[in-house]
């Protein structure tokens, strides 16, 4: 398992270097790489986009600078995150995702948004099967309900959550 977390070091003479690394996998040692560049780290663990994308890790500011890629021939996914840290520091996650789990990442995603926006049960449901790409039609038949009341669900939805159009769902579900 890749998944870790490491402070690095953003100051002069230092750039780049790992400070403290720390594996979700107890038997896993994290002694080697620090004091070691943070893009061996991410070469070690085969995160080759993160690797060509080290400055933009390094240089994270006020947000988080992030890289998904995918890992290996499974179909999972890396995801890797930097914030800036006090004293010259980043800090680096590497979580690594099985493709089955984002489906379920974005169904909460689109659960928060229907709570933030007070919708209904079966407008969250409408609301799910759109964001996954569902005609209203087909919608309508996996909610066994009338098209006609998937395009008023549709309505509302649009309405309580100030998006213009189906497509500007997403805007609004993923800023």
């Amino acid at each position: 398992m890749s998944d870790c977390w490491c402070e690095v070091s953003r100051a002069k003479g230092q750039r780049g270097v790992v400070r403290s690394l720390r594996f979700l996998d107890p038997c896993r040692d994290a002694a080697p790489f620090v004091g070691r560049p943070l893009g061996a780290l991410l070469a070690e663990l085969g995160a080759r986009a993160a690797v060509r994308s080290l400055g933009a890790l390094l240089e994270a500011k006020g947000g988080d600078a992030v890289v998904v890629e995918e890992a290996g021939a499974e179909g999972a996914f890396l995801v890797v995150t930097s914030r800036a840290a006090p004293a010259g520091a980043v800090h680096v996650t590497v979580r690594h995702l099985e493709k089955h789990l984002l489906p379920l990442l974005l169904d909460a995603q689109i659960a928060r948004a229907g709570r933030r926006s007070d919708l209904s049960a079966r407008e969250g449901e409408v609301l799910r099967l759109l964001l996954h790409g569902r005609s209203l039609e087909d919608a309508a038949v996996l909610l066994g309900i009338a098209p006609r009341t998937v395009k008023f669900h549709q309505s509302n939805i649009l309405r309580k959550l100030d998006a213009e159009s189906r497509f500007d769902l997403l805007r609004v579900v993923f800023p």
